[in-house]
């Protein structure tokens, strides 16, 4: 079959796993999608986020940093004036200790409805940002937690029928969390499905909600059509 690129839980059926690595393969093939895979893979970067988490790193400090490691290189940075930035690394400072306590293990399958209203609390800080917006703060989140944390953009939230807002966030979540929970119960093998959907080039393995996020940028925002592998 061939998989509609807004993915509802009836589309998702055992054919959804290689489609999910082929969309990773090609998110992949493009040169500022690293961006993202070096904030955890580089040790300044990776050591700057959890410096912030453990109250070591100044919450501006981090803002600065993550507009020009990930949000430049994505081209999301021409609302975001110096002038702004003071008030997103207070959003981020107000927010330190929520993200310190979220589990260090914890998946978006695994949370239930309090940590989901927890974390559109956090979108919301950023959200409410002059310069931010839904994307953005998206963006900033999920390097903080990326097993939690999806990213989306306007066409994706359009894709879906959400609204651009914090509650369109938690309505993006929760089809997040019921795709990655479905999904999951399609992988019988001893070889954890996150190592199968890394793409052979990838220098990380990506949680399965950062995968689900990519799917959405491959068929929605960058119009990638391929018929189903499976």
């Amino acid at each position: 079959m061939t998989i509609p690129p807004v993915l509802s839980l009836d589309d998702v059926t055992p054919d959804i796993i290689e489609n999910l690595r082929d969309a990773s393969v090609k998110y992949c093939g493009y040169d500022y999608t690293c961006a993202f895979d070096d904030l955890i893979i580089l040790p300044e970067r990776a050591k700057t986020i959890a410096g912030f988490v453990a109250g070591d790193v100044a919450a501006i400090h981090l803002a600065q940093c993550l507009r020009e490691w990930l949000l430049k290189p994505w081209s999301s940075t021409r609302s975001l004036t110096n002038g702004r930035m003071q008030a997103v690394g207070q959003a981020l400072g107000s927010m330190r200790a929520a993200v310190a306590a979220l589990p260090a293990c914890l998946s978006l399958e695994d949370a239930d409805r309090a940590m989901l209203a927890r974390m559109v609390e956090m979108f919301k800080h950023l959200d409410d940002c002059a310069g931010v917006g839904p994307t953005i703060a998206s963006k900033i989140l999920a390097p903080l937690q990326p097993a939690l944390f999806p990213m989306w953009d306007n066409p994706i939230a359009d894709a879906y029928g959400f609204a651009l807002n914090a509650a369109g966030y938690h309505q993006y979540l929760n089809v997040t969390q019921a795709i990655a929970r479905k999904t999951r119960g399609f992988w019988h093998s001893d070889v954890p499905l996150e190592q199968h959907l890394k793409p052979e080039s990838r220098r990380w393995t990506a949680p399965l909600a950062k995968v689900i996020d990519e799917w959405n940028w491959i068929r929605i925002t960058r119009r990638h059509a391929y018929p189903s592998v499976g």
